[in-house]
Parts: C-alpha cells; sequence; structure tokens
C-alpha cells in the first residue's frame, strides 16, 4: 500500500478486517457472524468500507 501513499491507520484498519474475517471463518460453527467476512467481498470487488450510517444491525455500510 506504500506506493499509493495511504497512511498506516489505512493498512491496519484493512488488516485488522481481514484478521477478523478469518476469526469469523474459525469459529463460524460456534458464532454465526458474517459481517467482517463480507468486507473481504467488499475488497475482493476493488472497493474500500469506509463508513457505516444508521445504528448496527440496521443501517448501511458506506463504500467507495
Amino acid at each position: 500500500m506504500s506506493e499509493h501513499h495511504l497512511p498506516k491507520a489505512f493498512r491496519d484498519c484493512v488488516e485488522w478486517d481481514v484478521l477478523h474475517a478469518l476469526m469469523e471463518e474459525a469459529y463460524a460453527a460456534q458464532v454465526p457472524s458474517a459481517f467482517f467476512r463480507q468486507l473481504l467481498i467488499i475488497y475482493e470487488a476493488g472497493h474500500w468500507p469506509c463508513g457505516w450510517v444508521g445504528e448496527w444491525p440496521a443501517g448501511k455500510l458506506l463504500v467507495l
């Protein structure tokens, strides 16, 4: 990401999302949740999740 001149905090957020997606997958049988795994789909499509409008779980993810 350094070639895109993104701040370290941005990279840290992406790493956090990926780590938690992996944890969701590892514990899916015990805790059915897919929030972070859905973020991986957004990243794979070439977009960036950048916020949330509304109150969880109602609301909408903002994506660039």
